[in-house]
Order: C-alpha cells, then structure tokens, then sequence
C-alpha cells in the first residue's frame, strides 16, 4: 500500500511541477515579447495584438490567462535590469521547435507596426544567439513573417 502511495504521490508532484514549468516558459515568452515591442522605444497597439496572437497561437492559452501575462510583463519589464532570466528559463524548458516558433512570434510582434527599427532587428538577432537557435532559423523565420 505504502509503495502505491508512493508512486501516486511522485506522479502528482511530476505532473504538478511540469504544470508550474510551463507557465514559467509562458511567462518568458511573453516578457521577451514585451521587451520586442518596447525594443524600437514605441510601443505600438498592433504590436500587443502581435503578442496576444502569438501567445495564443503558440501555447494554445485563454484570453484572460493571455491578458494577465501580458499585464505581468509589462509591468515586469519595467521593473527588471536583464532579460537573461528569461533567456535562461527558454533555453532550459523549450526545445528547438518551441524556440523557433517563440522567434517567429518576435518576427510578427517587431514587423506588427509596419516597420522592423534596427534595433528591434539588433534584439532578435541577439536573442536568438543566447537561446541557441541557428542562424538559418533566425533566416527562415523572417522570410516566412515578412513573406520574402
């Protein structure tokens, strides 16, 4: 009996920390969203929408929990020095497709205003070296976002 208990109890805590694991992916994915479309010094209306799309279309999330993590992130955002955390956190939970769909998402956040600035350009690029994604990818990406 004990050793079902056991086992039970160790599947529970598995499941519940894979839980908690994705809602912090969650929640660096949309601070580094945030810190796109902060990355060119205007943070435009469409390019929040771009955020909640993304959001929504790469974690499969609600509106309130998309909404409550863009809140979070902003006011986050403001408050932090570095986004290394973040970066830290995608490169331990995200796999290489979960990494590329999460440039994706950046590409359309930073193209959601019409323009990419040089420096919206200059924070992907440099994202996408610290969590590790080829420059190929960086490549396909933009290609795919900006129809090229």
């Amino acid at each position: 009996m004990r050793k079902i208990w056991r086992e039970l109890s160790r599947a529970f805590h598995q499941e519940s920390s894979e839980g908690a694991e994705d809602e912090v992916a969650h929640f660096a994915a949309a601070a580094l969203m945030i810190e796109m479309c902060e990355a060119d010094f205007a943070t435009d209306p469409a390019e929040l929408e771009a955020v909640a799309k993304a959001l929504q279309e790469v974690f499969s999330l609600t509106p309130a929990v998309i909404d409550e993590l863009i809140e979070q992130s902003r006011r986050n955002n403001t408050a932090e020095i570095s986004y290394h955390p973040h970066v830290e956190t995608i490169n331990r939970l995200c796999g290489q497709p979960e990494k590329a769909a999460i440039v994706r998402s950046l590409w359309r956040v930073a193209a959601a205003d019409g323009h990419i600035d040089k420096y919206e350009e200059h924070y992907l690029r440099r994202l996408c070296e610290l969590i590790h994604v080829p420059h190929r990818v960086f490549v396909q990406t933009r290609n795919e976002v900006l129809q090229l």
